[in-house]
């Protein structure tokens, strides 16, 4: 829908509706939206004849003062800097949605679209173990307002020739120190490393979260990675 209906070079917020979209889902996908475009994003499904949707924001913009200054246009909207809920007439949406784009032209620069992504801690990739990712689960579920924790592990290589599948999501292995110790990693849209990290030579800095994943009825940890630093020729 966005890339059918949205010009991202005019319109630096992402407003969709969908009258069937189902209300307890669409605050998740207004957070995927951000994470994957990195711009402010509302959600809207129709509810009692009413669009109500859930607003989520970049980080570093309060997506609250938009709203306040669209508040005519709204039938009831509230929550804080990140995270806002907002009902409205359907038949509104078109001026909600050009008014709200004309505010974020005005107040918005170029800086406010660099992505950032705020890393918890740095551990080793030796430190993921069986009994790590048993602590880790003991914080799930994870999602909007408990997000799974990022990570930043220092000095790692590719273990085998890395791959592009599906529409240019990154697929190798990864290891650290030399360790035999392998682990799957994915990288949903970094294809592009795929063609620039050469195994045999360079070390990477990465960025990303632990997941889990079932093969032949066992569990094993997965790397998905967020962002990746290469450090080139250190041999």
């Amino acid at each position: 829908m966005i890339d059918k209906t949205i010009d991202l070079e005019t319109e630096l917020g992402i407003i969709l509706h969908e009258e069937s979209w189902h209300p307890g889902v669409i605050g998740i996908v207004a957070s995927r939206v951000v994470e994957k475009y990195n711009r402010p994003a509302i959600m809207l499904s129709t509810i009692d004849g009413l669009a109500k949707g859930s607003a989520r924001s970049i980080s570093g913009f309060n997506i609250y003062q938009p709203l306040e200054m669209c508040k005519d246009l709204l039938l009831q909207f509230g929550g804080h800097e990140a995270a806002a809920g907002v009902t409205l007439e359907v038949e509104n949406i078109p001026k909600f949605r050009k008014r709200f784009n004309e505010i974020l032209r005005e107040t918005m620069s170029n800086k406010d679209f660099s992505p950032v992504i705020k890393v918890d801690t740095k551990i080793s990739l030796s430190d993921i173990t069986p009994k790590f990712i048993r602590v880790l689960d003991q914080f799930s579920p994870f999602g909007p307002g408990n997000m799974r924790p990022v990570f930043i592990s220092e000095n790692v290589q590719l273990a085998n020739y890395p791959r592009i599948v599906g529409k240019n999501h990154f697929l190798t292995s990864l290891r650290q120190n030399g360790s035999d110790k392998v682990f799957d990693t994915i990288g949903f849209n970094l294809g592009y490393f795929a063609n620039v990290i050469d195994k045999e030579k360079d070390l990477l800095d990465i960025v990303y979260t632990i997941e889990t994943i079932t093969k032949n009825g066992a569990t094993f940890p997965q790397i998905r990675l967020k962002d990746i630093k290469v450090k080139e020729n250190v041999n």
